[in-house]
């Protein structure tokens, strides 16, 4: 084919360049107004716009500058410059740009190939090889052998597709489709991410492996939608006119940008709902949040008194949402507002025990305890008004127990939930390191070691490595681990059935319930990922459709578990406990699964009791798992301890209601989520978010679903609510690593 003579061209290499720079600037500002528009409501919106907007637009400045250097650094080495190399593409004869095209779109394809064939064989090799020599050397040579084949396959497949291309693309719009095919291939690769499952199944659902929390990769997507831009903004057609217009308007973009992000940043600490709406629902601005607020924190603390840090003194360091006021030192070291008049302490309502008659019979002394708690399981069940029918089995328990229709969790996830639920003290009261999978210390006692004490044979199934490590395993006189069946993660696979299993083979052993015995058996499938089970999962695809056959697949091994106690003749001497570590969210404030807020969706826990004379009942008072480990106790007729919190719900179980306590939740600093803090007092429930010192107000009674913000509004009831949050908050006795009082 023959060479093609240079277009004469209005657009120079320069404008080219700085066209596709404020590309990137002006699409980055509205990649992140669109995100705020998605996810914000009408008191947040356009704080938060006008902050990712200015955010993203200011991010773009260096990454375009990133990206251009790049294209300099790349070519160098090949003796070329940025200018040889757009005018060798321009000048190219038409059968090099008829190839450049064929690899442009193919090579890019193929590579994804090569990626998830690598990504299987890796998942194959090393959940089905014991020797990790012959599955690292199975992936090494499968992937040089697929890489091969597929440098044969394009070689191959590019003459054929080369004399395809349309002519005038070829002649006339060289430059806009090759770089057109680029930016193309970024956007798939987004939407690809976006489309995947985080499980990874399918044939190239390893690109939603780039979804998960724990790999935090949220900042990677607006960097390639402004490398998607730049690549476009070198697409400006060589026929184009002059751009003056166009350029006076990208300008004028830019600086509505900034001046809506320099106000939005001086108005945080001014409008609170704005920033945790910023903290807690988009992808790029907790980051860049934390990062402004390090650098602008002269005293060092950790607290800013910008940005909506919350410091009120930035001078000194121990002054900070984060501190414990001291009382009477004229002093409000956390930030209050006022200085803590007293020291307080933590009274509980001891209810007095209903006399002992015919309505209230005396309880077994010699009751043993089945306690049954399951992952992530939300309150809103079948027998709360639930329409699917997820959980018959539980429902039918609580037909038949005590339940407890407003009871909440200690905090938002597992690792900070159930060591101290079974401790009997807040997550900051117990001794743990600061990891997110936290490790529990010796010097912690849990539930196990009080019943062993008292002469119970004590049992624990589990179905999460996790609990392997955890210090949880004290007082246990048997503790088993099932591996499940499925994927490779502990995530990825199904351990209800073996859970079960095991459970009821102790139960059918006479050495472990010949006499009173504790078993826990805690069911983890219900725990993202939502794997599909046949049978039960008949929902739908959605996630929280595939989240609800986990739980009908969960609840018929409940079934299970409660049918051999009865079979075994157990029942009428077995007190039966189920509950769940937190709940699971799924968007209902643009948060999903848990660990990340304190919304009552992740809160609020089912909490069933079924003992032998206590008559089946619904109780509204609401509780919170601090009070399980001395409910349990006095169950069981065994003395309470004196380092416990809580208290029994007993009298309560008995008189069908009580006088409700404060109930105090953690969400400690962790890898993963923001230091909060919950206290209800029905009907009220404060959350503080400590970085920033942000308190929001919610009545749960007319406002279940925590909508409708009155901490603005109904000025008279927050200040009561922090006093009675700050004089909680004051009597806690910090121990675990990293909450030591600063």
């Amino acid at each position: 084919m023959s060479s093609l003579a240079p277009r004469p061209s209005t657009v120079t290499l320069g404008f080219r360049i700085s066209f596709s720079f404020w590309t990137a600037v002006v699409a980055a500002g509205i990649y992140g107004a669109v995100e705020a528009l998605l996810r914000g409501d009408d008191e947040t919106l356009w704080w938060t716009a006008s902050y990712n907007a200015g955010l993203m637009a200011l991010v773009a400045v260096p990454v375009a500058i990133v990206v251009l250097a790049g294209l300099r650094l790349l070519l160098g080495p090949l003796g070329w410059s940025p200018r040889q190399w757009f005018a060798a593409l321009r000048d190219s004869n038409e059968a090099s740009r008829r190839s450049l095209l064929s690899y442009a779109l193919l090579g890019p394809v193929i590579a994804g190939g090569w990626f998830a064939f690598t990504y299987h064989v890796v998942r194959v090799a090393m959940g089905k090889f014991v020797h990790m020599g012959l599955a690292a050397l199975l992936c090494t040579a499968g992937t040089l052998l697929v890489a091969v084949l597929g440098g044969l396959l394009l070689r191959r497949l590019c003459p054929w597709l080369a004399s395809r291309w349309p002519a005038r693309w070829v002649r006339e719009r060289f430059v806009p489709v090759f770089f057109g095919l680029l930016a193309l291939h970024l956007f798939l690769l987004g939407l690809s991410v976006a489309l995947s499952p985080e499980a990874g199944e399918g044939l190239w659902g390893f690109w939603g492996l780039l979804k998960r929390e724990a790999l935090d990769l949220s900042f990677l997507w607006p960097l390639l939608w402004m490398v998607a831009a730049i690549l476009l903004g070198l697409c400006v057609p060589a026929s184009a006119p002059k751009w003056q217009v166009a350029r006076l308007s990208l300008l004028l973009v830019v600086g509505i940008c900034v001046g809506g992000f320099v106000r939005a940043i001086t108005g945080l600490n001014h409008c609170a709902p704005c920033t945790v709406q910023l903290e807690t629902q988009t992808a790029i601005t907790h980051q860049t949040l934390s990062l402004l607020r390090r650098t602008f924190d002269a005293d060092g603390d950790g607290f800013s008194p910008y940005f909506g840090g919350g410091d009120c003194d930035d001078t000194r360091a121990d002054v900070h949402p984060g501190a414990i006021d001291i009382p009477g030192d004229g002093i409000d070291q956390d930030c209050s507002g006022a200085d803590a008049v007293q020291r307080a302490t933590i009274e509980r309502t001891i209810e007095t025990p209903a006399p002992e008659d015919s309505d209230h019979p005396a309880l077994d002394p010699a009751l043993s305890l089945l306690f049954i708690s399951v992952d992530a399981l939300r309150h809103d069940l079948g027998f709360t008004g639930y329409a699917r029918n997820i959980s018959p089995n539980i429902d039918a328990l609580a037909q038949e127990g005590v339940v407890f229709t407003h009871a909440w969790s200690l905090s938002s996830f597992t690792g900070r939930a159930i060591g101290p639920m079974l401790i009997g003290r807040y997550p900051t009261e117990t001794f743990c390191n600061a990891s997110h999978l936290s490790r529990y210390s010796d010097k912690n006692r849990l539930l196990a070691e009080m019943l062993h004490d008292a002469g119970l044979q004590t049992g624990s199934v589990q179905a999460h490595p996790y609990f392997a490590r955890s210090g949880l395993q004290q007082g246990f006189d048997r503790f088993e681990i099932v591996t499940g069946r499925g994927g490779d993660e502990p995530d990825l696979r199904i351990t209800g059935d073996q859970s079960t299993a095991v459970a009821v083979r102790w139960l059918n052993d006479d050495t472990f319930t010949a006499g009173r015995f504790f078993l826990w058996v805690h069911y983890m499938d219900p725990h993202k990922e939502y794997l599909e089970h046949k049978a039960f999962s008949v929902f739908g695809s959605d996630s929280r459709a595939r989240y609800d056959g986990e739980v009908a697949f969960t609840d018929a091994q409940i079934g299970e578990l409660l049918a051999a106690l009865s079979a075994r003749g157990l029942r009428d001497r077995t007190a039966v406990m189920l509950t769940a570590d937190h709940g699971e969210a799924f968007g209902e404030h643009n948060i999903r699964f848990h660990g990340r807020a304190l919304w009552d969706e992740i809160m609020r826990v089912p909490w069933i009791f079924r003992v032998p004379g206590l008559a089946p009942q619904r109780i509204a008072t609401p509780v919170g798992h601090i009070d399980l480990v001395p409910t349990v106790l006095d169950l069981l007729s065994l003395p309470a301890e004196p380092q416990l919190r809580g208290k029994s719900l007993l009298p309560i179980m008995r008189q069908g209601s009580g006088t409700p306590d404060p109930i105090y939740i953690e969400q400690p600093e962790g890898e993963y989520m923001p230091p909060m803090n919950a206290l209800i007092a029905w009907p009220y429930k404060l959350i503080h978010t400590i970085t920033g010192n942000r308190f929001q107000l919610f009545h749960l009674g007319d406002d279940p679903g925590e909508q409708t913000d009155l901490s603005r509004t109904h000025p008279d009831v927050l200040e009561d609510m922090k006093a009675q949050y700050n004089q909680q908050r004051a009597a806690i006795e910090y121990t675990a690593d990293r909450y030591q009082r600063r």
